[in-house]
């Protein structure tokens, strides 16, 4: 192994140091003759690559010693050179040092000049060498996984000034290194010092090598070989912030191992600061020019003009160069040499390409020709020129053919697209269509139309599993580049990589949204990696909950769209609408809420129902939608798209054949013309136009013809299409691989695609051309057969996947379908387990409605069965739960499991105990008390007394409900079990609470607190901590209420709690309200509203905007404050709620009194009142009636005082009577009323958290004494 890093950087990387700087004199070598030996030999295979090989490496052999026995060392390889460095502090003279170490170089090449191999070719060995003094600073760069070093400084771009200036054999001394010598001395001969340093190497370590280069490298053996390699020269130039270098070489190394790159490392040089990154060494990939080019492109996306590229793609010599004192990888050649002059050459911004990349890159970039330019070493002017975007191209290739007949659909889709191109969110577009009609053909080339103006995902479904979120994951996988013949690993890393991109990229935008994006994808990222199957331990994933955890699943999903949307408008093309599981459906809500203002649009492709009716998502109802019907193509359309595919002019008697058979479905109709043309049925006709052969019977209908085809195929095909069928429209190759147990099939699924049976969507996946082709390859076997072959595929996908929670379903569902009893079984109760950790009711349900169908023992299928009652309920879906729950108590009844009977039936009370059917509750919870008693089992017993008391409680009878929970806290102790522990507490503390027995439930929340935070339950700490700050608020205890809110709130974002963000926001709301700040109140209960939108909470968000409307009356923004009333109110008046329709209407009063329009506030809180007083709210009544005061006294102070002392005999409590004597004080101006108010307000104001509003009141009331 090699030294291919400076042990100077190893030591500093071991002493976690990242820069420093230092004195030294510093020397560039510049080696001519290395291309030309490179090119020579490059013609005789691998003896010609061992041969550069050897000779490289006995040229740079002694001349490395040199530098080393100097006292200096080697930053790096540039080319056919390299860069030394001489440090002060290191030799008495270090420009002298360099001097000699340059000197005996010379010597050396001039005695190699003309040996062996060289003296053969005619060939020789020169240099030039400059050398410099001055400062040098030294950087360790990148924060990702891989690291990147630097020397810089004006010492370091002197040398190589200095070596440019003189001619090959010389050395010359630039004017700094001259006046640390003087010129006598750099005159003389070798100075008797040269060989006084002792400089000892020893090995750089391992562990600290692969920071800076890949495996690859380190394990490369000595011999180099010829590659074809694309060569990637990027020069930078960007201010002299090292954090913005810092971030450059984040950005490169990221997109270098991404891409399958091997980086070079930073060159500082007479060019600038450069680097170079190499496609196809030492690891090749069949496709390197494309991803040299989608590197550079990533690269310029990022840092635009501050990089200038050149790539060149030809044969090179690649291997490791040096001494084992130092040395590194690098590919030498003309290739390489061009692609660093086409960099010089290169505006900032541009990437150019020429000779050999020029055809590699036009596939797939567009590309502008640049004028000709000269360049060193060729006698003729080249051409270059500049890529300037991606073209389009799907990746799977499903579509390569024209679309006829539907230019007006396509202007529609293009129409609604448009607003996203003014930032604004563009609604649903739904495209329906029977199978084969077209739809996705015409989102293809709508996107195709749109090119690199948009991003686009495609959200697929999946037609035979529904797996939960199965769309976004599949998009997801394809952003984040996951492969099923990847490794677990390296799918990680891809995910980390392109996180890390996706992060960079963001930041590069303007949109001041940028920064919570930013913060809410980082908070969100390990949901993200759970969706693709990476679990990372000590993640805030991990921490939480399944609830939790699903919830924050469908956050992850709508930042990243939101957050793709901010760099680019967004297309989420969603496919087989009508195949869509229950949580999509359920992110689908989530998502369309509150982005009117994003750049989103989504295209939803669906056949449709069975009933013809049309699938649609759920969402908000203010969701522009427009919808897309696809009919059969028109007759010219029918013609045109025949004429096409069978390459003829079709006579028209096989037009009407055709048109007949496919009625204007134009994948029938591709399918019948495959058909005739691949069993020679088309002949001409006396009138040269086509027709079918005479005699031909033709098969009846789009599936016979299908089958006709597959019936012709090779057997071996045949045999492949069916197999892969069983898998479903997309199949892995690795799995249908081992299906067949007949080792390669790689010719045969390329016969396919020949054949157009399906489509690459990468290496190792491929999709059927379309759905039919699939089912129809399906139900063309036999029953028998079928499950053959569900046997094979289950036993395959068991080999790869068995200890992948995220397929068990898919190997459950091969097994069922094989009828393997056993394995169904086993692997349904996996996969159950899996999802209910995740959450994923609707999954959850299915996969155990399925599993107790089959045979267990009898307390599994009772337990299975009340789980689903359980998830049933939590559905909504109470009759099922209902129905669920008496089984599970049935079967355990009659197998004499007496205790999970009983807890069964706890369980059933517990569930229904807030509903109407009390006598159930009853009757259950008592049955599983009495036997839980008599067996002395305290889990039953708390249980059982758990949903009594909840039966209480939902009657009102607290002090009953009060003494329960207690009971059924002290059995819940005796278990030892945390988590039914917790849910006693929770129980009784809410319970204390309602009754107003603060205390107590102060305690026993703080009990639950410190549990939730013993066992990590951060949802449940949140809600404690939210409960103890509603408490203090109440009792006034403000400080403490603020300590314990904001802790709420800082959990809940951090967990993405937004039910208890929203409720911790808008306590905090209140609190600063009620302490007069309203600025801050404002703020936070706007942070509510926005939380309560997003969520779609309407009784919350009622709350919220009566709170935000309060607080703008307060604060003076009335027409603000009515925008919102009139908001709550239509919510009020849905739900029915006569306390918010009177709240928000005394609220209206108060805007027109404080406005002077007075008869209208009048009649207003004329109407508010009555509504608050059949509520029984106290306080509001209090606060309307003193408004009716304010309101009477304009016109008739005599009757508003009379009014005001009827209401002193019935408010009597300090909080009231103060206001009344202020109001009584306002309108007769009796000192004594003053004195009276300004007494209780004090008390008030030291008794209660000194609030604002009461200081403001008693500073007036002072000012009045005053005057």
């Amino acid at each position: 192994m090699l030294n291919v890093i400076p042990r100077f950087i190893n030591d500093k990387y071991k002493d976690n140091a990242t820069r420093g700087a230092f004195e030294c004199s510093t020397l560039f070598i510049d080696i001519a003759g290395f291309t030309s030996i490179t090119e020579i030999l490059m013609g005789q295979g691998k003896e010609g690559a061992e041969d550069v090989s050897e000779l490289i490496n006995r040229i740079y052999r002694p001349l490395i010693n040199s530098v080393y026995r100097g006292g200096g060392f080697i930053t790096g390889f540039a080319g056919d050179g390299f860069t030394a460095i001489f440090q002060d502090s290191k030799v008495e003279n270090s420009t002298l040092s360099a001097l000699n170490a340059a000197r005996q170089m010379q010597s050396i090449l001039q005695k190699q000049r003309k040996f062996g191999i060289l003296s053969d070719m005619g060939l020789s060995i020169t240099a030039r060498i400059g050398i410099s003094k001055g400062s040098t600073s030294w950087h360790i760069l990148g924060s990702g996984q891989q690291k990147a070093y630097l020397f810089a400084g004006d010492a370091i771009i002197n040398c190589a000034d200095a070596m440019n200036s003189c001619k090959p054999g010389d050395i010359k001394l630039d004017k700094y290194a001259l006046n640390s010598i003087g010129d006598e001395e750099a005159n003389a001969g070798l100075t008797a010092g040269e060989s006084s340093v002792t400089n000892r190497l020893s090995r750089v370590k391992k562990s600290i090598i692969s920071k800076f280069v890949p495996d690859e490298v380190i394990h490369y053996p000595l011999t180099g070989e010829f590659r074809d390699v694309a060569s990637v020269f990027t020069k930078i130039t960007l201010s002299n912030s090292i954090e913005e270098l810092d971030s450059f070489i984040t950005a490169s190394l990221g997109y270098a191992g991404y891409y399958g790159s091997y980086s070079n490392g930073l060159f500082l040089d007479e060019k600038g600061l450069h680097m170079l990154t190499v496609f196809g060494a030492p690891v090749a990939y069949e496709d390197n020019m494309r991803r040299a080019v989608n590197f550079a492109i990533a690269i310029r996306n990022d840092f635009r003009e501050s990089v200038s590229t050149g790539i060149t793609y030809g044969t090179a010599y690649a291997g490791l160069v040096g001494s084992q004192k130092r040395g590194t990888y690098t590919v030498l050649g003309k290739t390489v040499n061009l692609a660093a002059q086409l960099m010089q050459h290169s505006r900032p911004g541009e990437v150019l390409v020429a000779d050999k990349a020029v055809d590699s890159a036009a596939e797939y970039f567009t590309l502008h020709e640049r004028s000709e330019i000269s360049l060193k070493g060729r006698p003729d002017k080249i051409k270059s020129y500049n890529v300037v975007k991606k073209k389009y191209r799907r990746g799977n290739r499903l579509f390569e053919n024209r679309i006829f007949g539907r230019t007006d659909e396509s202007v529609q889709l293009l129409a609604n697209c448009e607003p996203i191109f003014r930032g604004c969110f563009a609604g649903i577009t739904y495209i329906y269509g029977e199978a084969g009609i077209g739809k996705s053909r015409i989102v293809s080339e709508f996107l195709e139309q749109l090119e690199d103006r948009v991003t686009s995902i495609i959200l697929q479904c999946d037609s035979i599993h529904r797996n939960s979120f199965h769309p976004f994951v599949y998009g997801l996988k394809n952003y984040f580049h996951q492969s099923e013949q990847n490794s677990r690993e390296q799918n990680n890393q891809y995910f980390e990589d392109n996180f890390r991109m996706l992060i960079r990229t963001l930041k590069l935008t303007s949109d001041e949204r940028k920064d919570d994006i930013l913060s809410e994808l980082s908070r969100t990222r390990s949901f993200t990696a759970a969706l693709l199957g990476h679990f990372q331990e000590d993640s805030l994933y991990s921490q939480l909950h399944p609830k939790a955890r699903h919830t924050n699943a469908i956050a992850a999903i709508k930042i990243f769209l939101k957050a793709l949307s901010l760099m680019q408008p967004l297309v989420i093309v969603q496919e087989d609408l009508h195949w869509i599981d229950e949580d999509s459906q359920s992110a689908y809500e989530a998502i369309l809420r509150n982005v009117s203002d994003y750049p989103i649009t989504i295209v939803a492709v669906s056949r449709y129902r069975d009933d013809s009716s049309q699938p649609t998502l759920n969402t908000p109802e203010t969701t522009p939608v427009d919808v897309i019907a696809m009919k059969r193509i028109p007759a010219k359309a029918v013609k045109e798209l025949i004429n096409d595919r069978l390459a003829i002019s079709a006579s028209d008697e096989l037009l009407d054949l055709i048109d007949k058979q496919a009625e204007g479905n134009p994948f029938y109709i591709e399918q019948f013309c495959m058909y005739l043309m691949e069993n020679n049925l088309i002949k001409q006709s006396n009138r040269g136009d086509s027709s079918i052969v005479d005699g031909i019977e033709i098969p009846e209908g789009i599936r016979s013809i299908i089958i006709a085809r597959l019936d012709r195929l090779s057997r071996g095909l045949r045999e492949l299409v069916q197999n892969a069928s069983v898998l479903g429209r997309e199949f892995d190759v690795e799995v249908l691989s081992l299906m067949l147990k007949s080792g390669s099939i790689g010719d045969l699924v390329t016969e396919g695609e020949s054949r157009s049976i399906w489509a690459a969507v990468s290496e190792m996946l491929y999709i059927f051309k379309h759905a039919i082709l699939q089912t129809v390859a399906y139900d063309m076997q036999l029953r028998r057969r079928q499950r053959e072959l569900h046997e094979l595929a289950a036993g395959a996908l068991e080999r790869l996947y068995a200890d992948d929670k995220t397929r068990h379903k898919e190997i459950a569902y091969h097994f069922e379908k094989a009828e393997s009893t056993e394995k169904a079984a086993e692997y349904l109760s996996k996969a159950y387990v899996y999802s209910r950790s995740e959450y994923k009711l609707v999954e959850t349900r299915e996969l155990l409605e399925r599993l107790v169908k089959y045979p267990g023992s009898k307390d599994n299928i009772a337990n299975h069965y009340s789980l689903l009652g359980r998830i049933s309920f939590d559905l909504g879906d109470w009759d099922t739960s209902i129905k669920h729950y008496e089984t599970a108590i049935r079967i355990a009844d009659a197998a004499g499991l007496y205790r999970e009977k009983a807890i069964h039936q706890a369980g059933y009370a517990g569930q229904i105990a807030l509903t109407p059917d009390l006598d159930k509750v009853y009757e259950l919870a008592n049955e599983a008390l009495t036997y839980g008693k008599k067996e002395g089992n305290s889990e039953v017993i708390s249980h059982a007394l758990s949903s009594l008391g909840l039966f209480e409680q939902s009657q009102s009878k607290y002090e009953a409900a009060i003494d329960i929970f207690e009971q059924a806290l002290d059995h819940a102790r005796i278990t030892g079990k945390p988590a039914l522990i917790s849910c006693s507490i929770f129980n009784l503390s809410g319970c204390y609470m309602m009754v107003g027995q603060n205390e107590s439930a102060i305690k026993y929340m703080k009990e639950g607190l410190a549990l939730a935070e013993d066992i990590n339950e951060l949802g449940y700490v949140a809600q404690y901590h939210i409960h103890l700050g509603q408490t203090y608020l109440f009792l006034k205890k403000y400080n403490n209420a603020r300590d314990h809110l904001e802790e709420a709130l800082l959990i809940s974002k951090k967990t993405g709690g937004y039910y208890n963000i929203a409720r911790a926001q808008g306590a905090l709301g209140s609190l600063y309200f009620y302490l007069g700040d309203y600025d801050r109140s404002f703020e936070y209960l706007t942070g509510e509203v926005e939380i309560c939108e997003e969520c779609g909470n309407t009784l919350m968000l009622l709350s919220s905007l009566y709170n935000l409307a309060e607080t703008n009356v307060y604060r003076g923004d009335f027409s603000t404050a009515e925008k919102q009333i009139a908001q709550a109110l239509g919510y009020a008046r849905d739900r029915n709620d006569v306390l918010y329709e009177g709240v928000l209407t005394y609220l209206r009063a108060q805007i027109q009194y404080e406005t002077g329009h007075y008869k209208a506030g009048t009649e207003l809180n004329d109407k508010a009142l009555p509504l608050i007083e059949s509520m029984q709210w106290r306080d509001g009544v209090f606060q309307s009636k003193l408004l009716k005061v304010k309101l009477i006294s304009v016109n008739d102070e005599k009757a508003a005082k009379t009014y005001l002392l009827s209401m002193a005999e019935e408010y009597k409590e300090p909080e009231y009577t103060g206001y009344i004597n202020y109001e009584l004080y306002r309108i007769d101006g009796s000192d004594e009323y003053r004195r009276i108010a300004l007494k209780e307000f004090t008390e008030l104001f030291e008794n209660e958290g000194q609030s604002r509003t009461y200081k403001i009141l008693i500073e007036e009331l002072k000012k009045q004494e005053v005057l």
